[in-house]
C-alpha cells in the first residue's frame, strides 16, 4: 500500500393514452489561455467559439444591468441568445461557460418586471416560430422556441409540447427532464404532473414518480380532472396512475446494459467467489491479419511513462436477461447465457460508396484517415429491443484497410437485423469519435472533423429509432488530429450530458437542446512526436474511461492528463484534482468505477481515491514481473483484476487482496488486454478473439 498523496483542492408509457438546438469555421475561432500545466506544459492550443467582441458584449450586458437600462439590456441579450455559433466565454483558468446558458441565468435572476418587459419585446417573434412548429409538428422548431425565447409566453407551451412528444416517442428521460422543469411553473396542471410521474417511472426513477403523485394528492386532490375520457379527481387519478406504473425491481433478471451499467457508477454487484470452473467458451470469428497492430502502434509513448502493452482491440460486453452481446473487430454477436452458443452473428460491416456524401472525397486526404489496423475499442449498449454501437468498417473492393471508417449501427438485439447505420459524413469527412451512449431512445456521441490542420469537434444526439440527428453542438477545434484514439462514452444525469471531446475537454450540455453549460479544460502535457514527414504527436489509445455520475460529484479521469478531477454538478465548481497514478505511472489510468465513498482507477495498478477530498486511500501494484493488467471491475464491495490468467480479488475499502481466482488453465494465453463483466452467477472474461464464462464449481 502507498501512503496518501497530496491533493490539489479548488474552491468551491401505456398510461400515456389515458391522458388527453451550427458550428463555425476554424478561421473564426479565438484561442483562450491554456489551462494550468499538469507537471509539464503542453504544445496543444485549443480554440473555442469566442472572441474579444463576445467578451465585450458580456461585459456590456453586466454594465447595462447595473445601470438598469433594460431596453438596451434586452436587445443585447436577444442578440447573444440568437447567435447560432455555440458561443462560449472563459469563466476561469479551467472552465468556460456557454453564452446562451449564461444569458438565461442572468435574465432569470432579474426582477419579474424585467421579464415581463422582455415578453412584450419577444413574444411576437416567438409566436411565429411556435405556431409554425405546432402546425408542422416540428420538434426541432419547438426546441428552438425554448432555447432562444426561454422567458417568452411561448416557452412553456413549447416545452410542454416537447415533453408530450418525447413521452409518446418513448424518449422517457427527455420527457422526465422537460416535465420536471414544467413542474416548477406556478401554473402547472394536474395533467402535466401525472404525465411527469409516468415519464419518471419509465425512466427508472420510481421514487421521483411517487413524489410527484404525492404532490398531486396533496395539492390537487380535489381538483376535477379528466383521465381516459372519464371525469375524476386529482387524488383518484393519482391512484389510478400509481397502479399502472411499472415495477422497477432492480433485482429482476441479469442486467448490464452498457459500459457504465446505467447507474453512472459501473458497479456490477456481487460477483463469483471461491473455486471456479469454465461454464462455456465463445470464440470470435477469425479476423484478417490486418487487424493486428503495426509496429508504430505498439510503441509506448514516453510522455505517459506507461508499461502497459498496447491493445489491438478492447471489447466490453453487455448482458440482459438470457443474452450477452459481444462486439469483435469486424462482427457483432448475440450469445446465449445458457450454453455460450451464438443466437446470431453479423459480419457484413463494410463501407459502402453511397455512405460517402462527397463521392470525390478521398478519406485518406480530405478528412481524417486511419493507420491500417489501428487499436479500436467497443462497448455496445442495449435498451428495449435496440442495440447501438460504434462499428469500425472495412474498406470496399478498392480499399482493404481496416478500419476504413466508423459508423453508428443500430440492430434489433433479438434477431440481429440491422435497423439503420450512419457514418458521420461531411466534406471533409468526419468520424464518430465517442463510443455511443444509448439512453431514453437517444444516442449521444461526437464527431471529429479534420479541417486544414485543425480537428473540430461537435457533440451530437441521434434518434435511436431512425438515426436522425436531434441536435449538434460545436465545442471547438485543436491541432491534434486524434485519429488513432477513441472517445469515452458520454454520461447523462439530471438532464445534463457530460461528454469527452477530442480537444482534451469534458463538456456539460443540456440534454433537451444541446445548449452548452460548461466546458472543463485540462492540459495533456507534452507528447512524443512521430518521425519522418508525419509531425503529428504520438497519442497512445488508452482504454476508455468512465465519466462517473453517481450520487456524488461528477468524476473524470482524463486519459491524456495526469489528474482525476471531481466537479460539483450543482455549482459547476472543481472540487479537487488528484494524481491518478503512483509515482511510477503518474499519467496512466482509466476511471473504471465509483461507489459512495471512492473513485477507482486502473492502469498497471489499481488505485482508490476519496470522493470527499481527492486523497489517495490505497494503491495496489502487482509484485514481480507480470503481463498486462486487464480492465478492472467493481463488484459490490470487491474489485476484480484479471492478470496473467488469474483474477485478483481485492477489498474495495482498503485494497487488501482477499483471494485469487485461478483461471490459468481455463484462459491460457490471453490475446491482449482482458475485460470483465460480472453477474451473480458468472464472470464473463473477454479478449479480442474469445469470451469465457466462469462460474462456481
Amino acid at each position: 500500500m502507498s501512503s496518501k498523496s497530496p491533493v490539489r483542492r479548488r474552491s468551491a408509457l401505456p398510461l400515456v393514452a389515458l391522458l388527453g438546438v451550427l458550428s463555425v469555421s476554424a478561421a473564426s475561432l479565438a484561442p483562450l489561455p491554456a489551462a494550468r500545466a499538469q507537471n509539464q506544459t503542453s504544445e496543444f492550443v485549443p480554440s473555442f467559439s469566442t472572441n474579444t467582441r463576445v467578451k465585450q458584449q458580456v461585459e456590456r450586458l453586466e454594465r447595462l444591468a447595473t445601470q438598469k437600462l433594460w431596453d438596451e439590456w434586452i436587445n443585447l441579450y436577444q442578440q447573444l441568445v440568437d447567435d447560432d455559433r455555440d458561443l462560449v466565454i472563459a469563466r476561469d483558468e479551467e472552465f468556460l461557460v456557454g453564452i446562451r446558458y449564461y444569458c438565461h441565468q442572468q435574465l432569470a435572476a432579474l426582477p419579474a418586471n424585467v421579464r415581463q418587459r422582455y415578453r412584450a419585446v419577444a413574444d411576437n417573434e416567438a409566436r411565429k416560430i411556435y405556431e409554425k412548429a405546432l402546425a408542422e409538428s416540428d420538434a426541432a422548431g419547438m426546441r428552438d422556441v425554448y432555447a432562444r425565447y426561454r422567458f417568452s409566453s411561448f416557452a412553456t407551451p413549447a416545452l410542454k409540447w416537447s415533453a408530450d412528444h418525447a413521452l409518446d416517442e418513448g424518449r422517457a428521460e427527455w420527457a422526465r427532464v422537460a416535465y420536471s422543469r414544467l413542474a416548477k411553473e406556478p401554473a402547472v396542471t394536474v395533467s402535466t404532473l401525472l404525465r411527469y410521474a409516468i415519464a419518471a417511472d419509465a425512466a427508472g426513477k420510481a421514487d421521483e414518480a411517487g413524489t410527484v403523485l404525492d404532490r398531486v394528492r396533496k395539492e390537487f386532490g380535489a381538483q376535477p380532472v379528466k383521465l381516459g375520457g372519464q371525469n375524476t379527481t386529482g387524488a383518484a387519478a393519482a391512484e389510478q396512475v400509481a397502479k399502472g406504473l411499472r415495477s422497477r425491481d432492480a433485482a429482476r433478471g441479469t442486467r448490464w446494459t452498457s459500459f457504465s451499467g446505467g447507474a453512472g457508477d459501473r458497479n456490477m454487484g456481487a460477483g463469483v467467489t471461491g473455486q471456479i470452473k469454465k461454464l462455456w467458451e465463445f470464440s470470435q470469428p477469425t479476423t484478417p491479419e490486418t487487424v493486428r497492430p503495426t509496429q508504430q502502434q505498439v510503441i509506448i509513448s514516453s510522455a505517459y511513462a506507461t508499461t502497459r502493452a498496447r491493445f489491438n482491440f478492447l471489447t466490453f460486453p453487455t448482458v440482459v436477461g438470457d443474452r450477452l452481446w459481444l462486439q469483435g473487430p469486424r462482427n457483432l454477436s448475440s450469445v446465449k447465457l445458457s450454453n455460450g452458443e451464438a443466437a446470431w452473428d453479423q459480419q457484413d460491416f463494410v463501407l459502402k460508396r453511397d455512405e460517402i456524401p462527397n463521392q470525390n472525397s478521398d478519406p485518406r486526404s480530405g478528412g481524417i484517415s486511419y493507420r491500417s489496423g489501428r487499436p479500436v475499442q467497443a462497448a455496445p449498449s442495449v435498451e428495449g429491443h435496440l442495440l447501438v454501437t460504434r462499428m469500425p468498417l472495412a474498406g470496399g473492393e478498392r480499399d482493404g484497410r481496416w478500419p476504413s471508417d466508423f459508423a453508428i449501427v443500430a440492430l434489433d438485439n433479438r434477431s440481429g437485423s440491422q435497423l439503420w447505420r450512419k457514418v458521420a459524413g461531411g466534406d471533409p469527412r468526419g468520424l464518430y469519435y465517442n463510443i455511443p451512449t444509448l439512453q431514453a431512445n437517444t444516442v449521444i456521441t461526437g464527431v471529429a472533423t479534420y479541417k486544414g490542420g485543425i480537428t473540430e469537434y461537435n457533440a451530437v444526439a441521434l434518434d435511436a429509432g431512425t438515426g436522425e440527428q436531434l441536435w449538434s453542438t460545436y465545442l471547438g477545434g485543436g491541432s491534434d488530429p486524434l485519429a488513432g484514439v477513441d472517445g469515452s462514452p458520454a454520461a447523462i444525469k439530471d438532464g445534463i450530458v457530460w461528454i469527452e471531446s477530442s480537444l482534451y475537454t469534458l463538456n456539460a450540455l443540456d440534454l433537451l437542446t444541446g445548449e452548452i453549460r460548461l466546458i472543463y479544460r485540462y492540459d495533456p502535457g507534452r507528447r512524443a512526436r512521430n518521425s519522418g514527414i508525419d509531425t503529428s504527436p504520438t497519442l497512445t489509445n488508452e482504454p476508455i474511461s468512465l465519466i462517473a455520475t453517481g450520487s456524488g460529484p461528477v468524476v473524470f479521469a482524463p486519459r491524456w492528463g495526469v489528474d482525476v478531477v471531481a466537479i460539483d454538478p450543482a455549482t459547476s465548481k472543481l472540487l479537487w484534482s488528484s494524481p491518478k497514478g503512483p509515482l511510477s505511472q503518474p499519467a496512466v489510468g482509466a476511471l473504471f468505477a465509483v461507489d459512495n465513498k471512492r473513485a477507482y482507477i486502473c492502469g498497471d495498478h489499481v488505485q482508490a481515491i476519496s470522493l470527499a477530498n481527492g486523497a489517495r486511500e490505497w494503491t495496489w501494484e502487482p509484485q514481480g514481473p507480470s503481463g498486462s493488467v486487464g480492465y478492472a471491475a467493481l463488484c459490490g464491495d470487491r474489485i476484480y483484476v484479471p492478470i496473467d490468467g488469474k483474477i485478483h480479488v481485492h477489498n474495495a475499502a482498503d485494497g487488501k487482496e482477499l483471494e485469487v481466482l485461478d483461471a490459468t488453465e481455463i484462459l491460457g494465453e490471453a490475446n491482449g488486454l482482458l475485460t470483465l463483466v460480472s453477474t451473480p452467477d458468472a464472470l464473463y472474461i473477454s479478449s479480442r478473439d474469445r469470451l469465457v464464462a466462469l462460474g462456481k464449481k
